[in-house]
């Protein structure tokens, strides 16, 4: 049975490449490795030449998820999976002085799958996709170049907005591709497959063991009988 939880600690490479650092946090529930919760979280609150270029991210989610197939055929933490999952956040990206802020609230079932590399199975890659539904407050504004250097407004004032909207989307407001490491990776999968290695080796050494005393037997009985049907 499995004793001590299992954690994976991941991050997702397309947020990680447009410079949004984020962390996944996932560890097994019960010992039946059917079951987990995922924990997620991004942040980033970057501002370049004097505010023309932002990219300022908050957003964090939680999951449950569940694994398929036959648990005992895996490890820990690793094949197909199904997870309900919640989440929510702000946002403000600006390029070249146009830009969108706005909060964005979503659910969505995520599908995914995640295996196991290394000697000792230690890496561990997941990719999945969600799908549901997300509702995002937006307001679209263009900042302000007027100002000479060093006389510039505070940043809250240098912008100015145009418009503002409200957006219901149903589609994939999730989408990850991580990679990560896992702990405790000798877990409940990894000594089940051991244990079932070792008892083939055991079967196959009885069942030779076994045979080789049916066939002693065997000739044992036949020389019996020949010599009671010679005497006789």
């Amino acid at each position: 049975l499995q004793r001590k939880p299992v954690w994976v600690m991941r991050t997702n490479l397309p947020f990680l490449f447009s410079g949004t650092p984020n962390m996944q946090l996932e560890w097994s529930l019960g010992h039946k490795d059917k079951w987990s919760f995922c924990v997620e979280g991004m942040w980033s609150w970057w501002t370049f030449d004097r505010n023309d270029f932002s990219n300022e991210i908050v957003y964090g989610s939680v999951e449950l998820r569940r694994w398929l197939g036959r648990r005992w055929r895996h490890h820990t933490l690793s094949g197909w999976h199904l997870g309900l999952a919640v989440g929510g956040g702000y946002g403000d990206v600006e390029w070249k002085s146009r830009g969108y802020q706005g909060e964005a609230y979503s659910g969505f079932l995520n599908i995914g799958w995640q295996g196991r590399s290394g000697r000792r199975k230690q890496w561990a890659f997941d990719i999945g996709v969600g799908l549901g539904y997300a509702y995002v407050p937006w307001r679209r504004y263009t900042g302000s170049r007027l100002f000479p250097k060093g006389h510039e407004e505070p940043q809250t004032d240098h912008l100015m907005w145009q418009e503002k909207g409200l957006q219901h989307f149903i589609g994939t407001p999730h989408v990850n591709i991580s990679i990560g490491y896992v702990f405790n990776q000798k877990d409940a999968g990894w000594r089940r497959q051991r244990a079932m290695e070792r008892d083939a080796v055991k079967y196959d050494y009885r069942h030779y063991r076994d045979s080789v005393a049916a066939r002693e037997k065997f000739v044992e009985d036949s020389t019996k009988i020949a010599h009671r049907l010679k005497e006789k």
